[in-house]
């Protein structure tokens, strides 16, 4: 029985491998979008070695932050308006595929869907809710019914009041961003001080 041939060209997932490896995130991830010969310039505000923060034990920063997440969207310009306007997040990479967004040591980087997989996905208004996402972002707000304006005039929805609930001495109450994913809004609450007898 002979042995099956090695394949000699790099498979689609060791080529991601290496690059992620060798090349910068924004170039990654404008590769990844547009082609291995398209490189596409990139601007970067990252920490520099001295001002680079210290993380907790086992965690590492490849891009001068502690964590971050990744959401797929169809319109990137509303959804960076959103993020940005209502949570405070810099913009710190731009180009047509992707967006990231930075809160200091947490980055949102939004991802343009393809073509093909966009033309699949309706956006309602208001959004309809995906609840099926295994996933939900929080954000700390100074004040949910402060940034619930802010959050309607940017394409999102915010639950109404008394669907909050209270616990650990923050209170959480759910929106909606402008393509239906569930976000949570989170009010640290004023600690009562204990009244004296007199």
């Amino acid at each position: 029985m002979s042995r099956p041939a090695l394949r000699a060209e790099p498979t689609c997932s060791m080529i991601r491998s290496l690059r992620s490896l060798i090349l910068p995130r924004s170039l990654l991830l404008s590769q990844l979008l547009r082609g291995p010969d398209d490189v596409v310039p990139h601007v970067t505000r990252r920490p520099t070695a001295a001002t680079q923060p210290e993380y907790a034990a086992g965690v590492i920063s490849l891009s001068g932050v502690a964590a971050g997440a990744v959401i797929y969207v169809k319109d990137l310009q509303r959804m960076s308006t959103f993020y940005a306007t209502c949570f405070g997040m810099s913009t710190v990479e731009l180009d047509d595929g992707f967006c990231v967004l930075s809160a200091g040591e947490w980055d949102l980087s939004l991802v343009v869907v393809p073509a093909a997989v966009a033309a699949t996905i309706v956006i309602t208004d208001p959004p309809r809710r995906r609840e099926s996402a295994p996933v939900k972002l929080a954000f700390d707000v100074a004040g949910i019914e402060g940034v619930r304006s802010t959050v309607i005039a940017t394409g999102g929805r915010v639950d109404p009041s008394g669907a909050a609930w209270d616990f650990a001495g923050v209170r959480h109450l759910d929106g909606l961003d402008p393509e239906g994913n569930v976000v949570q809004l989170r009010e640290r609450l004023q600690q009562q001080e204990p009244q004296l007898g007199t």
